[in-house]
């Protein structure tokens, strides 16, 4: 590539306008990464010659290295003004567009990265497009407000990879904030976070709380517990996360008393059912013994019948 710079250098020394030389000389430089030298060489050609497409895809491919996305994709259109087409423009075009919708993004330009996305994704191969494209078109629907566009979206990446970490986060998180008590909404949210963690166990605190909300809305408080916790483990200062844990804990012993008063209930009907004295002195406050010497004859008789029979009629019979 030097020595192509050089060559063309000397055709340029002698005819500082040659279209073809300073073509030559700006694709020699963008291949340095010499990117500023590169831009001033297709300028240069484009004065000499404004109609003609080389010099446009040239600065095209060199304002793409620079960032300069604007000024890319409006090249890339005059080199298809001035007669350029086929794949690689449109492939050019495609990713122009895409990274263009990622610097907008950034500045939470959603409608216009949408439609950067939109114009990526129109130029791109239309058999296997580009999941980013994909995934990105359907989190700006999400941030716009276009819920069913946006949840269609999600479904279609996960249903091309189901392991797309993004989707699963976003998608997950989404359905977990909106999700009512023990829902569909809330399982599913469950499922693509619990898949998103162990994708990237404790790297994002947000996944690990919504993980917990979702857990919260399946009322599984143990879990949710334990999501909430490693939550604190990836941002100590993360607000809402020690509420949270105080929240499911104090419900988690709730159920533990509630639990406990159960099984002592439990266990106490069990006892009575296996044990008349129990049953008695637990209805009556005394036994079937403490009854017994009870007479309903006034003969004295102390038979287990009488005393039954002394029972069933408590308390409107006196001792």
């Amino acid at each position: 590539r030097r020595e192509a710079l050089q060559a063309y250098g000397l055709v340029t020394a002698v005819e500082p306008d040659h279209y073809a030389a300073l073509c030559g000389v700006a694709d020699a430089q963008l291949a340095l990464n010499m990117l500023p030298d590169a831009e001033a060489s297709a300028a240069r050609a484009l004065r000499a010659q404004p109609n003609e497409n080389r010099a446009y895809m040239i600065r095209a491919m060199v304002r793409l290295r620079r960032n300069d996305f604007n000024g890319a994709i409006g090249d890339l259109e005059d080199a298809k003004r001035t007669g350029y087409d086929g794949e690689d423009w449109n492939e050019a075009y495609s990713i122009a567009c895409s990274l263009q919708g990622d610097a907008l993004l950034k500045t939470n330009d959603f409608a216009a990265a949408r439609t950067s996305y939109e114009n990526a994704l129109s130029h791109g191969n239309s058999d296997r497009p580009h999941l980013d494209l994909l995934f990105h078109l359907a989190y700006t629907d999400l941030a716009l407000g276009n819920t069913a566009e946006a949840e269609a979206g999600m479904r279609h990446v996960l249903s091309i990879d189901s392991d797309y970490y993004s989707a699963n986060a976003t998608f997950g998180t989404h359905l977990a904030k909106r999700a009512e008590v023990r829902s569909n909404d809330a399982a599913e949210a469950a499922a693509l976070l619990l898949k998103a963690v162990e994708q990237k166990p404790l790297t994002n605190a947000e996944v690990e709380f919504h993980l917990g909300v979702a857990y919260v809305k399946l009322e599984d408080f143990t879990r949710a517990a334990s999501a909430f916790h490693r939550t604190l483990q990836v941002d100590p200062e993360h607000a809402g996360a020690a509420d949270a844990i105080s929240l499911v804990e104090g419900q988690l012993s709730l159920t533990a008393i509630s639990k406990s008063f159960s099984e002592k209930d439990d266990a106490m009907a069990a006892s009575k059912i296996s044990n008349p004295k129990v049953m008695a002195k637990g209805e009556l406050g005394r036994s079937i013994d403490d009854i017994a010497p009870l007479r309903d004859d006034g003969s004295g008789s102390d038979s287990r019948h009488n005393s039954l029979e002394v029972c069933k009629n408590y308390p409107h019979t006196k001792r």
